[in-house]
């Protein structure tokens, strides 16, 4: 008959699977989209999904966030979207011959909760085109824009909205008190 400490130790084992076992699938997607399928980059490619899994496991906050699969489908197509536009954007600016820029600094208050989901969003503001997360102090995040006339609030806050989704929050949850 298992004692309850030997049940306790299988709940842990078996939360560390799940915490291993979700990033190590989804690190790999990522390698395979990215080098296309070739098999040869596995050899780089293991040992870095084996290390994001680690530092994942180190770095992450130990609360369980629930990822919803519709706001994945809802995140990913925005994420890969704001990407390539930023690179473009970059592209653009390099080869401009005038460099119409109007650099500043934005800030936003955040209303997503400490953390992971807070994080990614510091994270992936410096994927949008003309950005960069500067600070971020408790809710406030400081942006710095190459050009204060795109609507960057605007797209902090769409992303912000998908972030919310992916993470199954409702407006309640992310308010701040």
């Amino acid at each position: 008959m298992p004692t309850e400490q030997n049940k306790i130790a299988g709940l842990e084992a078996a939360g560390l699977v799940k915490r291993t076992v979700t990033p190590a699938l989804i690190f790999s997607l990522i390698w395979f989209v990215m080098v296309g399928g070739d098999s040869a980059s596995w050899i780089i490619g293991g040992p870095m999904v084996l290390i994001a899994v680690v530092l994942s496991l180190i770095l992450a906050d130990n609360k369980a966030w629930n990822i919803s699969f519709r706001g994945g489908l809802l995140f990913a197509p925005y994420f890969l979207f704001q990407s390539t536009a930023s690179g473009f954007d970059v592209l653009r600016r390099t080869f401009s011959l005038k460099l119409k820029i109007n650099p500043g600094l934005i800030s936003y208050k955040t209303s997503l909760p400490e953390g992971t989901p807070r994080v990614l969003l510091v994270n992936t503001i410096s994927l949008m085109p003309g950005t960069l997360s500067a600070d971020l102090r408790d809710e406030l995040i400081v942006v710095h824009t190459l050009d204060v006339n795109l609507p960057v609030w605007a797209g902090i806050q769409k992303l912000e909205t998908r972030i919310a989704l992916l993470f199954s929050l409702d407006s309640t949850e992310r308010l701040q008190p």
